[in-house]
C-alpha cells in the first residue's frame, strides 16, 4: 500500500495542498519584505507598510492554522489564492514593476494537479481582471504603457493556460479511472462467470455419481 500512497485522493489533496500553502507563503514573505524595504527607503509609509504587514500574518496564520487541522481540506486553496490576490492588487497599485504581479500568478500553477476546472476557471478570471484594472489604474505613459499592457496579457494567457491544462488533466484522469473501472467490472463478471461454471460441473458431478 506505501508503494501507491498518492492512490488516495484524500493523500493527494494533502501534498498538493502542502506545496501550495508553502510557495504562497514564501511569496507572502517576499512581498512584506519589499514593502518594508521600500519603507526604509522612504517609499511607502508606516501605515501601508503595517496594513500588508497584517494582511500577510492572518494569511500565515490562518493557512497553517487550517493546514494543521485537516491537511487536505480544500478550503485552503481558496484561502490561499485570496490572499494572494489582496497582497497583488495593493502592492501591484503601489510598486510600477510589474514582477510583483507575476509572482502573485506563479502559485496558481500549482493549482493544477487539483484538477479543479471550476476553482481554475474562477481564479484565472478573477486575477486576470485584477491585473487588467492594476494596469489601468497605473495610467502609464511611453514604454511604460506597452510593458505593462504586455505584462498583463501574459498574465492573462498564463491564466487561460492553466485552465486548458486543468480540463485537459481532468479529462485524463476521468478517463482513466472510468477506463480502470469498466476493466474491473469485466473481470469481476469474468469471475462471477467462472465461479457459476464451477458451481454447475460440481452440482452435475455430484449428481451423476450420485
Amino acid at each position: 500500500e506505501k508503494n501507491y500512497l498518492y492512490a488516495d485522493e484524500k493523500e493527494q489533496m494533502t501534498r498538493a495542498n502542502g506545496l501550495y500553502v508553502l510557495t504562497s507563503i514564501l511569496f507572502y514573505i517576499f512581498a512584506a519584505v519589499i514593502v518594508f524595504v521600500a519603507y526604509l527607503r522612504g517609499i511607502r509609509s508606516l501605515g501601508f507598510t503595517c496594513m500588508i504587514g497584517v494582511v500577510v500574518l492572518v494569511m500565515i496564520v490562518l493557512n497553517l492554522m487550517l493546514y494543521r487541522t485537516n491537511s487536505a481540506d480544500r478550503r485552503i486553496r481558496y484561502v490561499l489564492s485570496t490572499g494572494l490576490l489582496v497582497i497583488t492588487f495593493f502592492t501591484g497599485i503601489v510598486f510600477d514593476a510589474y514582477y510583483l504581479r507575476f509572482m502573485g500568478a506563479v502559485p496558481f500553477i500549482i493549482c493544477i494537479v487539483f484538477f479543479d476546472r471550476r476553482y481554475s476557471r474562477f481564479y484565472g478570471v478573477v486575477t486576470s481582471a485584477l491585473n487588467i484594472i492594476i494596469s489601468v489604474l497605473h495610467r502609464c505613459t511611453g514604454e511604460e504603457t506597452v510593458d505593462q499592457i504586455c505584462a498583463t496579457l501574459v498574465i492573462c494567457f498564463m491564466m487561460l493556460l492553466i485552465y486548458w491544462t486543468v480540463a485537459v488533466a481532468h479529462t485524463f484522469n476521468r478517463d482513466t479511472i472510468g477506463q480502470l473501472g469498466e476493466e474491473k467490472k469485466k473481470q469481476q463478471d469474468m469471475m462471477d462467470h467462472i465461479v457459476n461454471v464451477a458451481e454447475q460441473v460440481r452440482e452435475g458431478t455430484e449428481q451423476a455419481v450420485d
